[in-house]
């Protein structure tokens, strides 16, 4: 140890203390916030810096047991506190905790606000989902930047119905919450990044100028009408394993990237005949017919695609019928869909992207896909009124060299790509169709 430091800690000198303010306040931004309610015991200087720290981080932990006595604005420690025991009691002890540290915090900037819902016993009857929706009120006047919210332990047991309305809001994320029909991300002036996950969306429409870049993960949306999205200015989009229907989306001019997956627990299949029927009286069919698009028209503008479905998953192929032409596109993966019932929607697709500079198609799983041989062997159009000239890498990943594979590979030829650019990746072996 530098001989300075030995006198330092000799003399027992707080040098801590002495470092500025802002440097002070960054480390409480790293702590629970009844951590850093804490410190204002260690001296003179610490007595006030929690309640200007950036960053309000209102979660729970295995730690020690503590409260806010708001009549006198001081920590009070407890001797013979059992440091088995939860940080928070009760729920009624987290929230009693909350409401004291916002009354005696006022309205001190923020840039970071993490709430996480307590435990309870019996999530349908959490006695302080009100006072939670009074946090989040009182973040967004405090003029929060980042906003996350999260239940690790609940099933969907917040509602949101806060008006979020703020000039500084930038990224919001929620995890096993609900957004219900009056939550308006428009009144977020300044909005960029939005992630959800987990998350009951009841509204009709989500909408948002500013919006940049929206991650959608396991989220479950209405049954009887799609959800809509309007994001103008949206340049990244991903969408994966949503239960019920597929939401619609609406035209997004600026988007460069963007992928979708459809699985299993989406509503959008149909069991009759070739997966087309488009009859109300089919379960998975029925609400389809109201649009022309539901996907594919938003997604135009986009210059790197990854399109997955399973098979009986409908959208894709439907969308397809009314497939606009990809004007940016340069990157784009498909799956099993677009060969599910005949070639059709990959020659359309392929037609319709006449810039397109590299194409990967994972043909992994044979469960559900049809044969794509016609009653005569027709496997081919006639005429393929189009060639990819930009194309220069095409991969075709398969599980097995299979008829399928080789006309799919006679398509690609067909569209004037030249057979030094197709490649074909079996268990991570990849080979040419050199000679076919």
């Amino acid at each position: 140890m530098p001989e300075r430091r030995k006198k330092a800690a000799a003399s027992g000198e707080d040098r801590i203390s002495t470092l500025p303010d802002a440097l002070l306040l960054h480390t409480l931004s790293l702590l629970a916030s009844e951590e850093a309610v804490r410190t204002c015991v260690l001296a003179r200087r610490w007595r006030n810096l929690w309640r200007y720290t950036p960053s309000l981080r209102l979660i729970h932990d295995d730690d020690i047991d503590v409260d806010i006595d708001v009549d006198e604005s001081s920590l009070v420690h407890d001797d013979d506190t059992d440091f088995d025991k939860p940080r928070f009691s009760s729920a009624e002890h987290f929230n009693k905790f909350v409401s004291h540290l916002i009354v005696l915090r006022h309205r001190s900037p923020l840039v970071n606000c993490e709430i996480e819902l307590y435990p309870d016993e019996d999530p349908g009857t959490c006695q302080y989902i009100q006072a939670v929706q009074l946090w989040i009120q009182y973040a967004l006047a405090c003029q929060v930047q980042l906003l996350n919210i999260f239940d690790n332990y609940g099933d969907q047991r917040l509602l949101l119905n806060v008006p979020f309305i703020s000039s500084y809001l930038m990224t919001v994320h929620l995890r096993n919450v609900s957004l219900e029909c009056s939550m308006n991300l428009s009144s977020c002036l300044v909005l960029e990044n939005l992630e959800m996950t987990h998350c009951n969306i009841f509204m009709h429409k989500i909408s948002s100028k500013s919006l940049k870049r929206l991650n959608m993960t396991e989220c479950f949306f209405r049954t009887e009408v799609r959800t809509r999205f309007s994001f103008p200015g949206l340049l990244s989009l991903h969408l994966e394993d949503g239960d019920f229907r597929t939401p619609l989306l609406e035209n997004m001019p600026l988007l460069e990237t963007a992928f979708i997956r459809l699985e299993e627990r989406c509503l959008d299949r149909c069991d009759n005949g070739d997966g087309n029927c488009d009859q109300e009286s089919c379960e998975g069919c029925y609400g389809f017919h109201h649009y022309q698009s539901v996907l594919l028209n938003g997604l135009s503008n986009a210059i790197n695609l990854e399109l997955l479905a399973e098979p009986k998953k409908y959208i894709f192929r439907r969308d397809v019928a009314w497939c606009p032409i990809f004007g940016r596109l340069k990157t784009l993966v498909l799956n099993e869909w677009c060969v599910a019932v005949d070639m059709y929607s990959l020659v359309r697709v392929l037609q319709r992207s006449p810039i397109l500079e590299k194409l990967t198609l994972q043909i992994n799983n044979n469960r559900d896909i049809k044969s794509a041989i016609g009653v005569e062997g027709n496997h081919i159009p006639a005429k393929l009124s189009f060639v990819c000239t930009q194309l220069k890498v095409a991969n075709i990943e398969c599980q097995e060299l299979n008829e399928k594979v080789y006309i799919i590979w006679n398509i690609l030829r067909a569209c004037g790509v030249h057979p030094e650019k197709i490649s074909i990746k079996i268990k991570h072996t990849v080979s040419s169709f050199d000679g076919m």
